[in-house]
């Protein structure tokens, strides 16, 4: 993932990875399902699916769509050899918050944003030089370790309600996190209709194989159930709340979770092992990784 930011899935990718494809086949048979990513983001958790599965040819076409028309002009610029400067200063980060839409726009204002939020303030206010220096050498580093594995994908700007998935592809959602709507900062965040996006989620899943990433608490709806969990405790402040316990999840519709199906192969230990030692460098706490009682 080229650009960390809060909520983002670069700490849990592989793990999610993991489950993600083992319920692929225990429901449908096949490994290799076209993959849907309606909140595409910076697309930890695709990119891995691309890293893995596509690497000598495209076994798997990923959709990715994302409402910020920023963000996806710059993967479609990556996508066709473009690449962004390794600096920015904090006059021309202000220049762009109010210029037309573009791939700069999308790579500068989310990797030089305090906290990875999209057009916040300039990140280097809060650095000395050198940090912000070094901050915005690392995200230029990884955007280009990422262009070739984009090949595989098609990238589309727009909402998800208008950007149905396709019959039969495999959906993997991961909308704005449920506490983190009242942060008042994203523009994209603040007019979040949550009971449309389960009602949607509800649709889908007659047809799709549909995965959503949240945080584990009373607003999920009783008919999505949590089949991956991991413990974490926050030891650094987040926009909301600062530190605190909670749970990251992985949701699929009832219907997916048959009982007495048994599992293909457990999830990748090492690779969960490697997810659990980031989390730590990370500055979180990890308490364990579990499956759900639910997860038959």
């Amino acid at each position: 993932m080229p650009i960390r930011y809060q909520g983002g899935k670069q700490r849990f990718a592989k793990a999610i990875y993991e489950v993600m494809t083992d319920y692929e086949y225990r429901n449908t048979g096949k490994n290799k399902l076209n993959l849907y990513s309606p909140f595409f983001g910076m697309g930890a958790v695709e990119l891995e699916f691309s890293r893995r599965d596509n690497d000598e040819k495209c076994v798997r076409t990923i959709t990715a769509n994302d409402i910020n028309e920023d963000v996806i002009l710059m993967w479609e610029s990556l996508q066709d050899g473009w690449l962004p400067k390794k600096t920015c200063s904090e006059t021309y980060y202000k220049k762009l918050k109010t210029s037309d839409p573009s791939a700069e726009r999308g790579f500068y204002l989310s990797a030089y944003a305090f906290g990875g939020v999209f057009g916040s303030s300039f990140r280097g206010k809060y650095q000395t030089p050198e940090q912000n220096k070094r901050e915005g050498l690392n995200a230029y580093n990884k955007v280009k370790e990422v262009v070739p594995y984009l090949d595989c994908f098609k990238f589309r700007n727009g909402s998800y309600i208008k950007r149905m998935p396709k019959k039969g592809e495999m959906v993997y959602a991961d909308p704005p996190y449920y506490s983190s709507l009242d942060y008042g900062v994203n523009k994209y965040l603040t007019d979040f209709d949550y009971d449309e996006f389960w009602d949607t989620m509800r649709k889908w899943s007659k047809t799709n194989l549909v995965f959503i990433s949240e945080e584990k608490g009373k607003h999920i709806p009783k008919d999505f159930i949590s089949i991956w969990e991991l413990s974490t405790t926050r030891t650094v402040g987040s926009l909301k709340g600062g530190k605190g316990k909670k749970k990251e999840s992985l949701f699929i519709h009832k219907r997916y979770v048959k009982k007495g199906s048994k599992r293909r192969e457990s999830p990748d230990k090492e690779k969960i092992s490697e997810c659990k030692e980031y989390l730590e460098d990370m500055g979180y706490n990890v308490k364990k990784t579990r499956r759900s009682k639910n997860d038959l």
